[in-house]
């Protein structure tokens, strides 16, 4: 998996083809839609684009920092079974780059399920980890 990141910059060079999974990810989350495309125009949210090994876009996330904490405001898209550890390197990367020491996501049950062996714990309404 590869990721291209983008910032209120091209967000309107991607809106168009990201924003389905903006509008799923703003349905299942703490954020609406208006949130997120705000977050991004603002700067205060930083997004990857997700690509599948034959380049093909398969997804899209978004950042922010929260205290110490790089958390991911959204994440969807059709993304294979394996992604977390292929998007580890790149978590751990952009942490370290703003001095991060821990990463986590909001989700459902089934985000903690399929994450807890990779030391994702729930923690209040959020699943975090040390990095």
């Amino acid at each position: 998996m590869n990721v291209a990141i983008f910032d209120r910059y091209h967000y309107r060079l991607v809106k168009y083809r990201i924003a389905s999974w903006l509008e799923a990810a703003a349905s299942h989350g703490d954020y609406s839609l208006y949130d997120l495309e705000r977050g991004i125009i603002d700067g205060t949210m930083l997004g990857w684009l997700l690509f599948d090994d034959r380049n093909e876009l398969v997804g899209v996330a978004l950042f922010e920092q929260d205290g110490t904490a790089l958390h991911c405001s959204a994440f969807a898209g059709n993304l294979p079974d394996n992604w977390p550890e292929q998007l580890e390197p790149y978590i751990r990367d952009l942490a370290d780059l703003y001095g991060l020491d821990t990463f986590q996501m909001a989700g459902r049950k089934g985000w903690l399920r399929k994450l807890k062996h990779y030391g994702i714990a729930a923690e209040d309404d959020n699943m975090r980890i040390e990095l």
